[in-house]
Order: structure tokens, then sequence, then C-alpha cells
């Protein structure tokens, strides 16, 4: 098993400190061993498992975006490459508060770059993701770029290694949505939620790397 140390980028806490950038391993790699047989090198090892969270585009509020004269919100993606709010909508229902037509940029796209890149480098070796979720998540940036996907709720950070991938199988699916602009049209207009909101249930193709929470 390979585990990629995983970066985590300079971002802004809640009061506005500055948590300095680092590249570090996103578990307690003692506990993964219990598991599995661990190497450093990705030429040695049968599969890859990533660690990584949801996209993190900040709180909804940007004081750079008020500075400016505008009323300082913005959306909060569910993607990791830019998003720009094409489907919010025109009024929000709170009042002055519409962020259509705004673009947001996630502070961890690097989480990305890193399943693609482990997977180029894995070739066709077996990919499995363990994403840690606080929101929902579009996961077709990445999707067919693995192989199983494992919805980490953040209740035991070490959960995904109780999953054999040796024969566990009949958990069940998690739901997702299929991408971004659905997800748009359906939260500015919700008479549209039973014709236009669709989910997806990642397919594994591995039988051992069906989804949890």
């Amino acid at each position: 098993m390979y585990v990629p140390k995983r970066l985590y980028p300079e971002k802004k806490d809640w009061f506005g400190s500055v948590i300095p950038a680092r590249l570090d391993y996103p578990v307690n790699m003692d506990l993964v061993k219990k598991y599995y047989h661990v190497t450093e090198n990705p030429e040695e090892s049968d599969c890859v498992l990533i660690f990584v969270s949801g996209p993190d585009s900040g709180i909804g509020y940007s004081h750079e975006d008020a500075a400016s004269g505008e009323n300082g919100f913005v959306p909060i993606s569910l993607q990791y490459r830019p998003y720009q709010a094409e489907f919010a909508r025109e009024q929000s229902i709170a009042g002055d508060r519409s962020y259509k037509g705004k673009t947001v940029r996630t502070t961890n796209e690097c989480d990305l770059d890193l399943i693609l890149d482990t997977k180029e480098l894995m070739k066709d070796k077996p990919v499995i993701v363990s994403l840690l979720l606080s929101n929902p998540v579009v996961v077709a940036e990445f999707e067919s770029q693995m192989e199983g996907l494992l919805v980490n709720l953040g209740v035991y950070r070490i959960k995904p290694c109780w999953i054999s991938l040796a024969g566990k199988q009949n958990l069940p699916d998690y739901s997702l949505s299929k991408c971004r602009p659905i997800c748009g049209r359906w939260s500015s207009n919700s008479k549209m939620w039973h014709t236009i909101y669709s989910v997806i249930r990642i397919q594994q193709a591995m039988p051992t790397t069906s989804l949890m929470g």
C-alpha cells in the first residue's frame, strides 16, 4: 500500500490568523501499518490510498469582495477548480446576499492535483480515495481517475483502514451530486427539485472498495 503525503496549503482560520503551509502524512502511519504493508515507493505498491478533504472555499463571505464595494457574499464551492455561480439566484431569499456571477477558488485545489498526479504515477494500479467531508462535493473532476471512494465523515480518521481489500462487500452506496450546475439550478429554484436534481452512485471497479460513511 502506498499513501502519498498531502500538501496542507497556507490558509486563514476563522479569526484571520494565517496557518502556514506544510507537507505531511494525512494519517498516523503507525496505525495504517497495522492494517497494510506500507511502502514509500509507489512502484512497489499494489494500490494507493489517498487521503484528501472536500473542497474548501471558505465560509461564503469575502472581506475583499466587500472592500471592493460588493455585498461581500460569495459562493461556497463544491468542486476543487475555480467555480463561477452562473446559476445562483438573482435575488437571495435573505435580501441583498446574492453572489450570482461571482467566482471563488478553493484553498485545497492541490487535493485534486494529488489525485490526478498519483493516478498518472500509479498507471493501471488501483487508486482509492478517502474523502473527508463537511459539505457536499461534486466528484466529476476525479471520478474517472479512481477505482474506489471512501466517504469519511470525520467520526474516526483511521476508519477507512478497517476496510479489507480482500473481500468487504455490500456496503451502502453514498449519493453525491452529479455536477455543479445541477446544484446551482436546484438551489436557485426549489420547484425544480424533482425534475433537475440528480445523484450519482460511485460504482467501484473493485468489489472491495464500496462507499462508507
